[in-house]
């Protein structure tokens, strides 16, 4: 018997797309089932950029290396930080995981991130921070995919939605927040790599208040000093308009970031291993494409630090992520058309001990 066809809608295209990336992320999880040794890590990672509220939530599924684990057993974590006038929030160990092949989201402890209804939804519970967010992530264009790229002594591929509009509610602390449309951002990452190897990365999600979005993707070495990868995309309209890489892309530190305020550290055990509140964020970060006559400039300028301790896996020593929040200014012109405008926007530096 036939089956009944379904109408082409940006939903089921969206649906469509989603589902195939979750196959392709399970065939290369597939590709190393018989090695359970070998560091297998996937995430999802929802920013939300709704004013002064932002919002960070990843869900981490890996495998579990521990000698006394099960073999091939995955774990979950959980990364939870709101930002109001400052940053708050918390790290979860240790949870359990649930997905599916070839069905895209993720389910970590009491937070998950499904496709419904043609959209994404979020859903986070954490009682002991009143923490509660129900929010609907709608697709203003389809997802990019990149071909996997070394990372340390693996690979790393990752999909994103960056086009997202974000409605519905979160609850921090006792106080309760009503979003509508507020711009928000979705990437999922897998790959084989240990926390700890050869490698740093700078990423930064931009919705400029002039309608363009702007996405910065920058893997180095450790020291980073060596520049392996390097991409600036641009989206209008939930259409990719432009794809900046390699020498086409230059990236500028200026000065550093003060020590005052002090960075927020997560889990709070993480102010034991740090030195003070010195951080190697830079004060600004600037960001140059260029292609015959076109120009587009990016300045993030730090406005404060969430810093995350991740535990290496080749050492005693941690890997630091900053999550920083930044004003943006975007600058330039692209096929004759002026860029302009700016606002919050959120850098994320993945930096060694």
């Amino acid at each position: 018997m036939a089956q009944p066809s379904r109408a082409v809608t940006p939903a089921v295209v969206l649906e469509d797309a989603l589902a195939l990336a979750s196959l392709e992320r399970w065939r290369a999880a597939a590709s190393g089932a018989r090695q359970p040794e070998r560091p297998w890590k996937q995430w999802d990672h929802v920013v939300v950029l709704a004013g002064e509220l932002q919002v960070l939530v990843n869900l981490c599924q890996q495998r579990d290396l521990r000698p006394c684990a099960s073999r091939g057993k995955a774990v979950g974590a959980l990364t939870l930080l709101v930002r109001e006038r400052s940053w708050d929030g918390v790290v979860r160990w240790d949870l359990p995981v649930r997905s599916r092949p070839g069905v895209f989201g993720a389910r970590v402890g009491t937070a998950q991130v499904q496709v419904q209804a043609g959209a994404l939804r979020l859903q986070v519970e954490d009682r002991a921070l009143g923490a509660r967010i129900e929010l609907r992530l709608a697709a203003e264009g389809l997802p990019l995919t990149s071909p996997a790229v070394p990372l340390g002594g693996g690979t790393f591929q990752w999909l994103a939605l960056p086009c997202l509009r974000a409605t519905g509610t979160v609850e921090w602390r006792g106080r309760r927040h009503r979003l509508r449309d507020a711009p928000a951002y979705h990437d999922e990452n897998w790959g084989w790599w240990r926390w700890g190897e050869d490698f740093a990365w700078q990423w930064a999600y931009v919705p400029s208040n002039s309608g363009w979005v702007a996405v910065l993707s920058r893997m180095l070495d450790r020291r980073r000093a060596v520049e392996h990868d390097v991409r600036l995309l641009l989206w209008r309209d939930g259409a990719l308009a432009r794809s900046f890489q390699g020498r086409e892309v230059s990236v500028t530190a200026r000065g550093w970031f003060p020590e005052r305020p002090a960075p927020a550290r997560f889990p709070a055990i993480a102010n034991l291993l740090a030195e003070g509140n010195v951080t190697d964020v830079p004060a600004t970060l600037e960001i140059t494409a260029r292609r015959s006559n076109e120009r587009v400039q990016l300045e993030l300028t730090a406005a404060e630090v969430a810093q995350l301790a991740v535990p290496n896996e080749t050492d005693l020593e941690v890997t630091w992520v900053n999550e920083v929040a930044v004003q943006a200014r975007l600058d330039g012109s692209i096929a004759g058309e002026r860029l302009g405008g700016g606002g919050p926007a959120l850098l994320e530096l993945v930096h060694g001990s």
